[in-house]
């Protein structure tokens, strides 16, 4: 197989690969979580530089880093896209990613309709994707926050009906609306 021009050139790829692995990970595992917004996620440079870097680098990006798929609002519709992209990127690199669901708090939503579809779709299994877990949430989260988190637990009430659920939820709806007005 004949490599291109390019390719035969790059001092990057003439290292072992485990050099090339050490210094992949160096540049492109971090310490944050990766946030990913309607329109994508940005790619690291290094990804796009050829093939074969994007194939031995996109293995590390996506299966070492933690992504949260940032949403401005509940919309579950938008929760399916980013599991097919999910689905799709594990296939291409053969990796499992870390991702989460969440609300950047600056931009707290306030539609309870489309939070309470999400949350009735998690429950039955067409939607895998949840928002971030309480337990999961730096210290300093806004309350409502904490509660919105809070509410996909109460969906995993598995011996309860939906019907029992929904009616824990709208209660739990008006605690939200106290903490914040915008949800009333």
């Amino acid at each position: 197989m004949e490599k291109n021009a390019s390719t035969q050139q790059s001092p990057l790829l003439k290292l072992p690969a485990e050099l090339r692995d050490l210094i992949h990970a160096y540049t492109l595992v971090v310490d944050d979580i990766v946030a990913i917004t309607a329109s994508g996620i940005r790619e690291p440079p290094l990804l796009l530089a050829c093939r074969q870097i994007r194939q031995e680098a996109g293995k590390l990006f996506y299966g070492e880093n933690e992504f949260l798929f940032c949403m401005l609002d509940c919309d579950s519709d938008i929760v399916v896209q980013g599991e097919s992209w999910a689905r799709a990127v594990e296939e291409e690199y053969g990796c499992l990613l870390r991702l989460r669901a969440g609300i950047p708090a600056t931009n707290a939503p306030s539609d309870w309709k489309k939070l309470l579809e999400w949350i009735r779709r998690y429950r039955e299994g067409t939607v895998n994707l949840k928002f971030v877990p309480p337990s999961m949430m730096p210290q300093g989260t806004p309350t409502c926050m904490l509660v919105i988190g809070g509410l996909f637990k109460i969906a995993e009430m598995e011996e309860q009906s939906w019907a029992s659920v929904e009616g824990v939820l709208e209660e739990q709806h008006q605690i939200l609306a106290r903490l914040d007005s915008t949800w009333a």
